[in-house]
């Protein structure tokens, strides 16, 4: 098994031998000292405690794999990395099914989940997504389709969460400018219902920011922001950058600034 740091191949490579339970679209992260793979589907001839919601844990001090605590029952059939968005921390692994909101954390250490919880149950959010923003600090991303006038409109709405306890640490969010929605989802009015409940929202954050785009929608470029340093009400997010640039290298160059190299 081959580990890549991005999805671009950029960055370094590690070959470690594959995990013990085949699994096709399984949700993959490095957490610390660790590899998790979580979930999957397309199992065959299971042996005896083996499921789709299977997880395993490689120790890449001891280049050994273990099974552990399996994914919370809520889960259930949204085993898949397709309805998953995940996030890592050095010592957690955070998972968000991105349909529902059920989100839970798993610490490999101990191979065991913590808290499980919906994020806030609201119908009107078509797709939920998580970042890691600071030690035990989360952002909570929500595409919501709301009508108005008659009208179906996108908005983007964020929430700083308690890596911890898994709530909410202010319930009123903080939204994204509608101008910049309409430049994510430049032809979400013109869509049908089919393609608007398609539309999604991924982030990649770190404490100082991060980027968001629509994994359905790559060509539409992304969104990135830059977390404010000060504890203001209303004001998580202290500035927005722009649409409407080509994805890959606007990733390239966020991986670049992560690293201090761009200025």
């Amino acid at each position: 098994m081959a580990v890549l740091e991005d999805p671009f191949g950029c960055m370094r490579q590690m070959e470690a031998k594959g995990p013990k339970v085949w699994r096709q679209d399984s949700a993959v992260a490095e957490v610390g000292q660790w590899i998790v793979v979580a979930g999957g589907g397309g199992l065959t001839d299971l042996d005896e405690g083996d499921e789709e919601r299977a997880v395993e844990v490689y120790n890449k001090q001891t280049d050994m794999w273990e099974l552990a605590q399996p994914m919370p029952w809520k889960f259930e059939g949204s085993t898949y990395a397709t309805g998953l968005f995940v996030a890592a921390s050095e010592s957690r692994l955070y998972v968000i099914e991105k349909k529902t909101g059920w989100m839970s954390q798993f610490e490999p250490e101990n191979k065991k989940w913590g808290s499980t919880r919906q994020m806030m149950p609201n119908q009107s959010i078509s797709a939920w997504s998580i970042a890691t923003i600071g030690k035990q600090r989360l952002l909570l991303v929500g595409a919501e389709m709301k009508v108005e006038l008659q009208k179906r409109e996108m908005k983007v709405r964020f929430w700083e969460v308690d890596g911890d306890n898994l709530q909410a640490i202010d319930k009123k969010s903080v939204e994204m400018p509608a101008e910049i929605v309409n430049n994510l989802f430049p032809d979400f009015t013109r869509m049908d219902d089919a393609r608007k409940h398609a539309c999604s929202v991924k982030e990649y954050g770190t404490e100082i920011g991060g980027y968001i785009f629509d994994p359905a929608n790559m060509k539409n470029g992304v969104v990135m922001y830059q977390l404010s340093m000060k504890s203001e009400e209303g004001k998580m997010v202290d500035r927005w950058g722009g649409s409407h640039v080509r994805p890959l290298l606007t990733i390239a160059k966020w991986k670049k600034y992560q690293l201090g190299v761009l200025r």
